[in-house]
């Protein structure tokens, strides 16, 4: 549980500033889950992954 808090807390910084890219990454995993299609759950982590470097330079 504490892993999907600071999963979430870890968002919400990084997307502060760029709150078009967190509207659409929701999105996504959103129809992901929905859907059960791991190629998007994928997708997402690794946005999420490449957006949290970013904003860690």
């Amino acid at each position: 549980m504490k892993l999907i808090a600071s999963f979430f807390s870890s968002l919400l910084q990084i997307f502060r500033k760029q709150t078009k890219f967190f509207i659409i990454y929701f999105c996504l995993l959103n129809i992901a889950i929905k859907t059960s299609n791991l190629t998007v759950i994928i997708l997402c982590f690794v946005l999420f992954a490449i957006m949290n470097i970013e904003n860690k330079s």
